[in-house]
């Protein structure tokens, strides 16, 4: 069962052939001029060992892969996923014994799967979005903690700065208290020593 949007057109797998030299080991085709230009392309020689993409009259792609003188050909509307183009030639070489009916089965199956192929792009670039989206709010939390850690540092500092200016200014209080201290003591040992001195004066005087 082939499950399709109503009222949109797919963009068709038009024809799907597997090729030993030049020989037709199978193909299938939706009617038209396509199986006469892929022989013709056979005819002239593909070069082997070889993986090709072609533009064929503006309006349809041709994907081959050459292995062991095997050619595996898909050619698709144009628009159609080259990715899922080469993903049918993988099946494709998968096949034992490939058959006609085998062949239309993977072009309808691939016709029908291009809704599956393109939302698994849409999910992955939504996902692609998501990891940027988380890697930038990591970034900005990674920054907002730094911050943090800076603004906790510039407090200690600012903590310490006046720790310190307030022990310089107690240094400085009892620097001046010293000051004072002395300068009274030397005052009063100058006073005692005058008066010493003009006590000894005034009694060898008399």
């Amino acid at each position: 069962m082939y499950t399709r949007i109503p009222g949109r057109k797919e963009k068709q797998v038009l024809y799907a052939g597997i090729f030993a030299g030049q020989t037709v080991k199978a193909e299938y085709s939706i009617p038209g001029t396509i199986p006469s230009a892929i022989h013709k392309l056979i005819s002239e020689g593909v070069r082997s060992n070889s993986r090709a993409s072609y533009n064929y009259e503006n309006m349809y792609h041709v994907h081959l892969y050459n292995i062991n003188d095997t050619t595996y050909i898909v050619v698709v509307e144009s628009g159609y996923s080259k990715k899922l183009s080469f993903e049918l030639i993988e099946v494709m070489k998968d096949l034992r014994y490939p058959t006609t009916e085998e062949l239309e089965d993977l072009a309808k199956r691939f016709t029908a799967n291009q809704n599956e192929d393109r939302i698994t792009r849409i999910n992955n670039q939504v996902s692609e979005i998501n990891d940027v989206v988380m890697m930038n709010i990591q970034r900005v939390l990674k920054n907002t903690t730094k911050m943090e850690v800076i603004a906790k540092k510039t407090e200690e500092m600012e903590t310490r700065a006046l720790m310190f200016k307030k022990g310089g200014d107690e240094l400085f209080s009892l620097a001046r208290c010293q000051n004072i201290k002395w300068t009274i003591i030397c005052g009063l040992c100058g006073l005692i020593l005058v008066g010493f001195l003009g006590y000894t004066f005034f009694s060898a005087v008399n």
